[in-house]
């Protein structure tokens, strides 16, 4: 599949010339331990000579691309996920290393990019954990001067009544169900889940629309990489399909100002919520193949109304299969319409 983005003049090294590029995204099979990912990648085509390039201004390799559908299909922390809980807990790379017993060269390579192995990401996420660290810190010798240890320890311990409060409200509400057909396959992620919101309300969305672009930017992207971005479930509901419990999702993010709603009277006196975001996606959440979905979706349905994409929802198998107040199963993402 490829899709036409636009063009561009630049220099052709082939044909020796300026000349009109065509910007134009495609797919490629990368093979990541022993696994195979289809991957979009972005590609360059010269309208002269049609030589195609991969260019470090429009594009990513192709391989930074599967290492981050590995990481998403086996739960593995991201590079920037790894460098930014580690800076937020103010140890240095080298400081971390060695509460780890891991090389520094090791950390290195996992915060530029390198595929950690899982026994490595096992032990790097019981450690970004506050709790975790406050006990590593304790037991550690000969890896920070009392006086360093002690400003450490402050610091994690102002963190642990912050971090992550978010995610246990909303843990409380949404179990942790194990991977099955009705979530995907995989764990709920609490970070995408919101990211994912903030992203579709940037510009405002009504609620009713914003519930079903997250029903397709979940079924769409598991369509395609076998894999949803959020984890989380989709019931069978009069207006479509809806996340699991979602007017108490939303009220958590009301009241933790994430986003906020603008209540609107049409002209026939019927009153609508407009959501918007308090403030932007954290765009590294994401894998660039989630990025990609979730702009196609936002562009897609760009022009339809609530009740427009209501309408569409129903029109789809995983609505017209299901019953009020069943779960839907990500099986039917393979006859989606889009």
């Amino acid at each position: 599949m490829a899709i036409k983005e636009g063009r561009f003049r630049d220099y052709c090294s082939n044909c020796e010339t300026e000349s009109d590029f065509e910007i134009t995204h495609k797919e490629e099979l990368v093979t990541i331990r022993k696994e195979t990912y289809n991957v979009p990648f972005t590609y360059l085509k010269c309208i002269n000579c049609n030589d195609e390039v991969l260019s470090p201004k429009h594009s990513q390799d192709p391989l930074v691309l599967a290492y981050d559908l590995y990481r998403e299909k086996h739960g593995l922390l991201k590079p920037d996920e790894i460098k930014k809980c580690r800076e937020t807990m103010g140890l240095t790379q080298a400081e971390f290393a060695r509460l780890l017993g891991l090389g520094l060269a090791t950390m290195s390579r996992y915060e530029n990019g390198a595929l950690q192995d899982m026994s490595h990401d096992s032990l790097i996420r019981l450690a970004l954990e506050p709790n975790n660290m406050v006990e590593l810190i304790h037991k550690s010798t000969n890896v920070f001067s009392d006086s360093r240890k002690i400003a450490m320890l402050k610091k994690l311990t102002e963190l642990q009544d912050k971090t992550y409060s978010l995610e246990r409200a909303i843990e409380s509400i949404l179990s942790r169900e194990p991977p099955n057909v009705y979530n995907g396959y995989t764990k709920i992620n609490f970070d995408k889940l919101i990211n994912s919101i903030l992203f579709l309300c940037k510009n405002g969305v009504w609620k009713t629309k914003l519930n079903k672009l997250l029903f397709y930017a979940d079924f769409k992207h598991f369509k395609e990489y076998t894999l949803p971005i959020t984890g989380i479930q989709y019931a069978h509901l009069p207006f479509g399909p809806c996340p699991n419990k979602y007017e108490l999702l939303l009220a958590l993010l009301y009241s933790n100002d994430f986003i906020y709603s603008e209540e609107v009277t049409f002209d026939n006196g019927d009153v609508g919520d407009l959501i918007k975001s308090k403030k932007g996606p954290d765009y590294n959440t994401f894998s660039s193949s989630e990025l990609f979905i979730l702009a196609f979706v936002e562009e897609k349905f760009k022009k339809y109304s609530a009740g427009d994409i209501t309408k569409f929802s129903h029109q789809e198998d995983a609505y017209k299969r299901t019953n009020q107040a069943d779960f839907i199963p990500f099986d039917f993402a393979k006859s989606l319409q889009i």
